[in-house]
Formats: structure tokens, C-alpha cells, sequence
């Protein structure tokens, strides 16, 4: 029970204690609060300064100027004394560039702006922010809360300690009723103040009489201006003279216009002197609470921030945008800055040049409206700007066409950043653009070069492998491939390639060896790279024989070349079989004219003894009657000559063989492409085109002697051509009634209509320019006409050739049909 009476006594200095409790809380979570606002201030400010540092160091990486980002950095840190240390790392962690600026750091900022300046290439730049200001003006305040909360302790224990005496002294103290009351109505006042300065939210209250010229500053507000309470003395002067000259007149003419229409917001900026001379920027916020019966105000109340961290950072700001601004001037890359809705508020000179606009007739104007075509306006606008806008950030590289006031469009390569203001809204973008037009265009034409080159290659029936300067291999067109059996996979490397293709080691040097003597010639003499011949090892383990060559893409063998390996294997298996084959042909040759000699032996000597009768009778007669036997013997003498002419041709004729045979049944269309192949040198020399019909039916034929005819009918087209026109021949057939007719047709000399049976008589010859004994058609006429069918031409001078092949019907082998070969006579 003696409890409550104590409690009751002592209840003011619990309340002393719970107030001193709630402003020493909220004390430091305003400290607290004006700490982080500070490093926010710093980090967003340090942040968009390495935003911009970053797009000009990638604008610098992409141009190739590595050796000016050392300055860059130093230049830079030299104009900002709060950098510590900025250092630009590459991807795999080399340190590109540094500026470490004198002296220890006790607290510091780390930033990281990663920068892509190709399409690969990628780095990091690391800013180091010394803190020692935020930390100085942190303990400043600490100190000033610290002086303020023990005086408010002391006025209120003081203020406490009062009111108990006059608690205590009432009965005895009555006289004093006037002042306790005058006492209660300066509390309800300044608990009003409280609660108008609570609803304003501010850091420092005031709260002026208008009409008295009377003012009251809470203690924050003098220790905004670096004042304790007792400092500064509670009047509208000492507001008004601590006011920066400057902005005097701008602070009253705010104050009228709140006066004159309350919707109108109080709300200037202004610059108040510090104790200690220094000028603080301040936001004031108020309103006219009480006006009397004319609507004059009489009472107004508000607060004030400082907000000197933020102008600090506001200038930052201007001033990097001035060294961004004379930067820019200097470089041939685009500057641009939009405000928020897109529109221009900065560009540089190139851009107008670039484009051929004025300054004046594109600022405050929409950038999409004027700079970007039609179709693309709308994507770039939603899908870049836009989404910079919603998320508060901007894509580090991209690329979008721009249109020039003649309507030309280039290709521009930018790099951007996003400008926010303290509540972390975007107020602009800025972008630097690199016009990559014709960079563009030279890299597209070299990529259509490339896949050109390769389709070539692709389609080339020769080997070929494309190299690059790491000596791999990357390409192998589908002929290397079918020729070797190799694959990418099998040999991605020069390196896989050697060991596979040579594994004989000596031998392999030997190619090693010669290989760089015949590139270094061909880089000496300026000339280029003569094929070695080499044997090559397959997958399969055979051995190709092949002319290998060489040849840059570029300018020389160091970068990418490309190697053909010409398969000439066949060809030098047909170079050895006809050397065998001329060796067998040469003693072929030997024994014929052996045989030849002895046939012309045996048929001319009869022919000499006669004639030297004849030349005995010749004698004898011309005794008696000289003129009458010599012409006799002259006759003689003459048929004798012809008769040696005539078995001369007989015996050229002999050696084509006889023109009777067996039938069988016989591919046609197989026997066409062996003939093509015995004609593949002549047609290659030429340039001559067969083709043959591909359905040809089986025939029940001489397969030998009608090869004869068609081979003959052939030559007759290669060597009868007209001068420069390379031969076409077209071998074709047609089942007309009774008969099935084979042609061979072309496109040489032709003949005259009268010729057309001539030609078919022994030894007759239309082209005595030409070499041929006149036996080969009347030869090529007997073999047809023993099959029961007959040979007939077509022509006209300087229009071809058409032989007919006309065969009973009963050689056509029919589907299913089985014949024997008594059912074909062959006629000898």
C-alpha cells in the first residue's frame, strides 16, 4: 500500500527516463538513417561514375587502344579525391590497368562494372571509394547528438526536478497559479509544434509567427547549421541572415507564393551558412497552419533537411557529365543522353555530322522518331528503351540501325548507362554508339566469301582441308572425306593428321622437309606453291598417290590456307599399264611388220618375175614391131603397180580381222561406257561430250564387232569436228516396225548428200587431210550388214552427222525371253 504513493511521487523521473530512452532511439536510428542515406549517396554517385568510366574504357578496348587505359584510369582518379584505387582485370584475372592513389584507406567502397567490349572479350573494373568523409561527417553528427541528448537530459532533469518542488510547494504557492498556467500553455504549444513537426517529417523544425515576427527552431535545426539550442537565438533574423545572398530573393518569393495560394507547395532549396563558414544546401518544407479573420497567414510551421550530400553528389554528377561532354567532342564516336520519355537532351558534333542534322532542329525532340527507321522504331522503343525505363537499367552492348536526314542507314554499336536520382528513378540514359557500318559490310563480305569458298570446296571432287594459324584443322570437304575416309573427328589437328597420313617416320620427315622448303620458296619468290607429289595412307590402310598443293586466304601461309591433295592414283596406274601396254603393242608391232614383210614378200614375187619377163618380151618384140610392144608392156608394167597398190590396202584391210563372229546377248548400254572409257584421254583432249541414252535394250549381237562399228563411228566423230567446237556426240535408239534402229549422232564437218553411199566404198576418203585408209566404214557396213541389218548416214555440210545402226527386230532381247544362240545367224 506505501508502494503507490512512492510510485506516484517518482512517476516523473520513470517518464524522464523513457523519454530520454525514446530520443536517444530515436537519435541514433536518425544517425543510423543519415549513415546510410550518405553511403547510398556515395555508392549510387560512385556508380555512375564508373558507368561511364566503363563505357569509355570499352569504347577504347573495342577501338584497340589498350596502351591509352592507363591514362585514362590515372586522369580520371586524379580529378575525384575520393577514388582510392581503380584497377580494369581481364576475364582470366591479368590486371590491365591500375591508378592507386597515395596513402592508407581505413574504410573504403568496393564497385565492380564487368565491360564487354567484343563479342568475346570481357573484363572487369574494380573502383575503390575512400569513405573517410562519410565516416568524419557520421562521428560529427554522433557528437552533436551526443551534446544535444545530455543538454535535453539536463533541461529535462532540471524541468522534472521543478515541477516536484512545485508539486511539493503548491499549498504554500498558490501565488504562483498564473505562471504554472502560463507554464501548462507553453507545454500544450510546444507538444502542438511536436505533432505539426511529426506530421511534416522532418529533421529540423521551425515554426514562425508571422504576423509577431516571432520563430522557434528545435535543436536539430541549429545543429543542422553546426549549433547547440543555446547558440542561436530563436527569430526570423536568424534565419533570414544566415540565407545565401544568391538565394534570398528566391526564398521569399516562395514564401509569398504559399502566402498567396496555399495549394502551392513550400518547398525551396537554399544555401544556409555553417558555423563554421561553410555554405549547407537545405530543403525546406512548410505550411501556413493559422490566418487570421482576412485570410492573412498568421502561423507557419515546416522543417528542413540538409541535403548538402546529395547536391555534393548532384555536382559530381554535372561535372562528370562536363568531362563525359568534353570527351566525347574529341572521339569519333556518337554521344547521345535522353531524358526518360525518350527524348534528346545531349549529342555530340559527330552525330550531326553523321547524320547531317542541326543541334537546334533535334534537341528536346523524340531520338526514336527522328533517328530510327520505321521498321524498327516500335521493337527498339518496347523491347530496349522501355524495358531500361521499367527495370532501371541498361543492356552493357547493342546493336540498332540509325537513318540519316538523307535517308542513308548505318549500323550503330552502343554502349549505355542509366542516370536515377536519390529515389533510384531513371532521369536519363546516357549511350555511346560506334558506327560499325562498313565494318559490318566487310565482315559479311568475307563471311559470303567464306561460305562461297566452302561450297566450292563442298562441291569440288577434290580433296581439300581448310587450315588455320593454330595449325587445326577446321573443314574437310566431302571428296577428302570419300577419298581417305577421314573425318573432322579423326583428325582435328595438323598434329593427328602427320602420324595418320605418313607413319613411316623417315619418310614423314622427308614430307616435313619438303614441304617447308617448297613454302619457303614460294614465300621467297613471291610465286605460288608447287604441288608435291605424295603418298598418302587412308583410314582403310591403302595407300593414295596425290598432288598436294597450297594456298593462303589471306595475305600469306601464316593464317588460313587452303591444301588440295589431287588424287592421281588411277592416273598412275593407267600410266603404268600403258607403258606395259606400249611395251606389248611395240612387239605386237614388231611381229606384224615381221608378218606384213614376208605376206608383201610372197605376193611381190611373183610379181617381180613377171615384170622381168615383161622386160625380156619388151626386148624380144621390139625387134620386130618396137612401138606396138612397148605400149603393151607399158600397160603391163602399170597393172602391175596397181596390183601392188591394191594388196597393199588388201593387206591393211586383213589386219582389221574378220567380220563374222558369234551372238550373244549383249548390254549395250555397258558396252557404250567401256567404249567411253577407251575415248576418255580424246574426249578430255577435245572437250568433247558424249551422252548416251540410258535404256538402251539388251541385243543378241557380236558384242565384239559391234563394238567395232560403234568404235569406230566414234572416232569418226572426234576426228571429224569442225575447228573450235568441241564434239557432241549423242548415241540413241528407236523401235520402228520390224526394225530397231541404233544412231550415233554429231555435231562435226558433215558431208554433202550426193557422198552419202560413197562413203561406204573401200579406200574412199571425203578429207584427204585427214589420216585414215577408207576401209573402216565399208568394214563397219559389212559387220552390220552380217547381223542381217544395214548402215546409213545422214548429213549435211557443217550440220553433223547421223549414222543409222538398223537391226532386224528378232536381236532385241525381250523381257523374260529365252533365246540361244542358233536363233542368230550371223552372216560370214
Amino acid at each position: 500500500m506505501r508502494a503507490t504513493p512512492r510510485f506516484v511521487a517518482h512517476w516523473p523521473w520513470f517518464a524522464l527516463a523513457t523519454v530520454l530512452l525514446l530520443l536517444g532511439t530515436a537519435s541514433w536510428m536518425s544517425l543510423r538513417q543519415n549513415f546510410d542515406e550518405d553511403l547510398k549517396l556515395t555508392r549510387e554517385s560512385s556508380g555512375r561514375e564508373l558507368h561511364v568510366l566503363a563505357a569509355f574504357i570499352s569504347v577504347e578496348l573495342q577501338a584497340g587502344r589498350y596502351q591509352d587505359i592507363e591514362r585514362l584510369l590515372r586522369d580520371w582518379g586524379k580529378t575525384n579525391s575520393s577514388i582510392a584505387h581503380l584497377q580494369l582485370v581481364s576475364a582470366n584475372g591479368f590486371v590491365l590497368a591500375t591508378y592507386q592513389r597515395p596513402g592508407n584507406v581505413e574504410h573504403a567502397l568496393t564497385l565492380e562494372q564487368p565491360i564487354s567490349y567484343s563479342y568475346r572479350g570481357e573484363a572487369t573494373l574494380r573502383l575503390r571509394i575512400d569513405l573517410a568523409d562519410v565516416y568524419r561527417h557520421q562521428q560529427r553528427l554522433a557528437t552533436e547528438f551526443a551534446i544535444i541528448l545530455a543538454v535535453g537530459a539536463m533541461l529535462l532533469s532540471l524541468l522534472v526536478f521543478v515541477a516536484l518542488q512545485r508539486q511539493r510547494e503548491a499549498a504554500r504557492l498558490r501565488q504562483r497559479t498564473q505562471e504554472l498556467d502560463a507554464a501548462t500553455h507553453a507545454l500544450a504549444k510546444s507538444e502542438e509544434r511536436l505533432k505539426l513537426a511529426l506530421e511534416a517529417s522532418s529533421d529540423g523544425l521551425w515554426d514562425w509567427g508571422v504576423q509577431a515576427n516571432t520563430a522557434h527552431f528545435s535543436p536539430r535545426w541549429k545543429a543542422i547549421l553546426g549549433y547547440a539550442d543555446d547558440e542561436l537565438a530563436d527569430s526570423f533574423e536568424t534565419w533570414y541572415q544566415r540565407l545565401h545572398p544568391e538565394d534570398q530573393p528566391r526564398a521569399r518569393a516562395a514564401q509569398q507564393a504559399h502566402f498567396d495560394d496555399p495549394a502551392r507547395a513550400y518547398e525551396p532549396e537554399y544555401r544556409m551558412r555553417h558555423k563554421n563558414g561553410d555554405w549547407v544546401w537545405i530543403q525546406s518544407r512548410g505550411k501556413v497552419v493559422e490566418r487570421d479573420a482576412a485570410g492573412r497567414p498568421r502561423r507557419m510551421v515546416g522543417t528542413i533537411t540538409d541535403i548538402t550530400a546529395r547536391k555534393r553528389a548532384q555536382q559530381a554528377l554535372e561535372q562528370t557529365e562536363q568531362r563525359f561532354r568534353a570527351l566525347l567532342e574529341n572521339l569519333e564516336l556518337i554521344a547521345v543522353m535522353l531524358d526518360h520519355e525518350g527524348n534528346i537532351i545531349l549529342c555530340n558534333d559527330f552525330l550531326l555530322r553523321l547524320t547531317g542534322w542541326q543541334r537546334e532542329e533535334i534537341l528536346h525532340r523524340s531520338w526514336f522518331d527522328i533517328f530510327l527507321p520505321p521498321d524498327i522504331r516500335d521493337q527498339v522503343k518496347k523491347s530496349v528503351f522501355l524495358e531500361i525505363i521499367a527495370a532501371g537499367s541498361a543492356p552493357i552492348y547493342y546493336e540498332n540501325e540509325i537513318i540519316t536526314r538523307s535517308g542513308e542507314r548505318r549500323l550503330i554499336a552502343w554502349n549505355n548507362t542509366v542516370f536515377r536520382d536519390p529515389r533510384g528513378q531513371v532521369l536519363s540514359t546516357a549511350s555511346i554508339g560506334e558506327d560499325i557500318t562498313e565494318r559490318r559490310r566487310v565482315e559479311e563480305l568475307k563471311e559470303a566469301s567464306v561460305m562461297q569458298l566452302h561450297a566450292i570446296v563442298n562441291a569440288s571432287p577434290v580433296p581439300q582441308a581448310l587450315n588455320d594459324e593454330h595449325q587445326n584443322i577446321t573443314f574437310l570437304n566431302p571428296a577428302f572425306t570419300g577419298t581417305f575416309g577421314y573425318t573432322r573427328e579423326d583428325i582435328p589437328t595438323l598434329a593427328d593428321w602427320w602420324p595418320k597420313a605418313y607413319p613411316d617416320p623417315e619418310y614423314r620427315q622427308w614430307v616435313a622437309d619438303t614441304w617447308q622448303a617448297t613454302l619457303d620458296k614460294a614465300r621467297r619468290d613471291n610465286m605460288a606453291f608447287t604441288p608435291i607429289e605424295l603418298n598418302v595412307r587412308s583410314k582403310d590402310g591403302t595407300v593414295k598417290t596425290v598432288l598436294v598443293s597450297a594456298s593462303p586466304i589471306g595475305k600469306s601461309f601464316e593464317g588460313v590456307h587452303l591444301v588440295v591433295l589431287y588424287d592421281i592414283t588411277e592416273r598412275k596406274h593407267a600410266e603404268a599399264e600403258r607403258e606395259r601396254l606400249l611395251a606389248e603393242l611395240t612387239a605386237a608391232n614388231v611381229e606384224m611388220e615381221n608378218f606384213v614383210y614376208t605376206i608383201s614378200h610372197d605376193l611381190k614375187s611373183p610379181l617381180i618375175t613377171i615384170g622381168g619377163f615383161a622386160s625380156l618380151v619388151e626386148k624380144d618384140i621390139a625387134k620386130l614391131d618396137g612401138e606396138a610392144a612397148a605400149d603393151s608392156i607399158v600397160e603391163i608394167k602399170k597393172a602391175v603397180a596397181d596390183m601392188q597398190g591394191l594388196i597393199e590396202n588388201l593387206l591393211q584391210l586383213a589386219r582389221l580381222g574378220h567380220v563374222a563372229g558369234e551372238a550373244r546377248e549383249v548390254d549395250i548400254n555397258a558396252l557404250l561406257d567401256e567404249l567411253r572409257a577407251r575415248c576418255a584421254r580424246q574426249i578430255k583432249q577435245k572437250h568433247a561430250t558424249i551422252r548416251i541414252a540410258p535404256d538402251i535394250p539388251r541385243l543378241w549381237v557380236d558384242p565384239v564387232r559391234l563394238g567395232e562399228v560403234l568404235q569406230n563411228l566414234v572416232d569418226n566423230a572426234l576426228k571429224y569436228h569442225r575447228p573450235g567446237v568441241p564434239p557432241e556426240i549423242e548415241i540413241g535408239w528407236r523401235h520402228e516396225g520390224e526394225w530397231f534402229r541404233l544412231y550415233v549422232r554429231d555435231n562435226g564437218i558433215g558431208f554433202k548428200k550426193e557422198y552419202q553411199e560413197r562413203i561406204f566404198e573401200l579406200f574412199q576418203r571425203l578429207d584427204s587431210h585427214t589420216d585414215g585408209t577408207g576401209v573402216g566404214l565399208t568394214i563397219s557396213r559389212r559387220i552390220i550388214e552380217s547381223h542381217g541389218g544395214h548402215l546409213t548416214a545422214e548429213s549435211e555440210p557443217g550440220q553433223g552427222s547421223t549414222f543409222w545402226i538398223a537391226l532386224p527386230e528378232s536381236v532385241m532381247v525381250k523381257q523374260g525371253a529365252q533365246v540361244s544362240t542358233r536363233d542368230i545367224h550371223l552372216q560370214g
